[in-house]
C-alpha cells in the first residue's frame, strides 16, 4: 500500500491498494479548491486574503510586504469567533474586528487553497483593469467609470482583430472568454500582446507595464511548474514584484489574487507542496466540471448560493 500526504488537508490518503478479499471502506477527503469553495468551506467571504488576516489596509502597506504575511487563517478561530457571540451580532461588528468572517466555516480542516489556474486568470484580469484605467488616462482605481469601459472595449477589439486574443467578452453561461491559455500566452507577449494592448499609453507607462508582466510571468510559471523551485530567491522576485506594483501604481488596487500569487505562493510551494511548484494542484479539473456543477445547481431546489454549493459539494 503506497501512501502520500495531502499538502491541504495534512491527512494520509491511500494511493494504490491491492486486496485478495474483504470488505474495502473508501474515505474521499478534499484535496482540490478554488477560490469560492475556499470561501464557503472557511467562512471568510469578507476577507482580503483566505490564508492570512491581513486587512485591505495591510495588504498595501510596503512595510507590510518587506516583514512578509503569515499564513495564519485557522478555521478553528473563525469558528471560535462564532461561538462567543450570538450570530447576527457577529455579523454587525465591522469586517476588520471580525477577520472578514461572513458566516460559520462548513469545515474543520485549515484551507490552504493554491489555485495555480485562477491566480493566471484572475491576476490577468487585474493586469488587463490596469492597462484600461492607464489607456483611459484614469488613475483612480474604478473598473466601473465609463472612460475605463471604454478603453476596455476598444482595447478588447484590436487584440480579437490583431492577435486573436478573446479577452474580457462575457459569456453567456457567466464568467468571461479568458481562459487559462489566453492569459498564458498573452502573459508571455505571444502575438504582440502587448503592443497591441498598449498602443494608445504613453512610453513611460508602457515601460512599467512591460516590466510587471516580466515579473508576473515568472511568478506564475514557477507556480504552475511541476519543478523544484529556490523558494527563497521566489520569495524575493515576489516581494520585489509587489513593492514594484505599489510604489509605481499606489492607486492601483490589490486584488486578494495579486496578493496572494506575490504574498504565499512561495510559502505553499516550500512549506506544502514539497518545494515543487503547485502543477499537481492545479483546477483545470475542477473548472472542466463547471458546466455539469450548473446543471445540478439549476435542478436543486435550493436557490441560494451557499447552500446550492454545499448540497453540491
Amino acid at each position: 500500500m503506497d501512501k502520500i500526504v495531502n499538502p491541504q488537508t495534512e491527512r494520509i490518503l491511500v494511493n494504490r491498494l491491492f486486496l485478495t478479499g474483504g470488505h474495502v471502506q473508501v474515505d474521499i477527503v478534499r484535496s482540490l479548491f478554488d477560490t469560492k469553495m475556499a470561501g464557503l468551506l472557511d467562512g471568510a467571504g469578507g476577507a482580503s486574503c483566505h490564508l492570512c488576516t491581513a486587512s485591505d489596509e495591510e495588504i498595501k502597506s510596503i512595510d507590510w510586504v518587506r516583514s512578509g504575511f503569515t499564513i495564519n487563517r485557522l478555521i478553528s478561530d473563525a469558528g471560535q469567533l462564532f461561538d462567543d457571540v450570538n450570530e447576527d451580532h457577529f455579523l454587525k461588528l465591522p469586517s476588520k474586528q471580525r477577520l472578514g468572517i461572513t458566516h460559520k466555516p462548513t469545515s474543520d480542516i485549515n484551507i490552504i487553497a493554491a489555485s495555480p489556474l485562477h491566480a493566471y486568470l484572475c491576476v490577468f484580469w487585474w493586469y488587463m483593469l490596469l492597462i484600461y484605467h492607464l489607456d483611459a488616462g484614469h488613475k483612480v482605481w474604478s473598473p466601473s467609470d465609463d472612460k475605463v469601459n471604454a478603453s476596455m472595449r476598444r482595447i478588447r477589439a484590436i487584440l480579437l482583430v490583431k492577435c486573436s486574443f478573446s479577452v474580457d467578452i462575457p459569456s453567456s453561461q457567466g464568467g468571461t472568454s479568458t481562459t487559462g491559455n489566453i492569459a498564458r500566452n498573452c502573459f508571455l507577449d505571444k502575438r504582440d500582446f502587448l503592443k497591441w494592448a498598449t498602443s494608445s499609453i504613453n512610453l513611460s507607462d508602457k515601460l512599467l507595464l512591460e516590466k510587471i508582466q516580466t515579473y508576473l510571468s515568472v511568478v506564475l510559471r514557477l507556480v504552475n511548474s511541476g519543478n523544484l523551485i529556490n523558494c527563497s530567491k521566489m520569495e524575493e522576485l515576489c516581494k520585489e514584484t509587489y513593492e514594484y506594483i505599489l510604489v509605481q501604481f499606489p492607486w492601483a488596487n490589490v486584488t486578494p489574487s495579486l496578493h496572494k500569487l506575490l504574498s504565499h505562493s512561495f510559502k505553499i510551494i516550500g512549506e506544502y507542496n514539497n518545494g515543487r511548484g503547485l502543477q499537481n494542484l492545479s483546477e483545470e479539473c475542477l473548472e472542466a466540471c463547471n458546466k455539469f456543477v450548473r446543471r445540478i445547481g439549476k435542478i436543486l431546489p435550493e436557490k441560494q448560493h451557499s447552500l446550492t454549493m454545499y448540497e453540491i459539494f
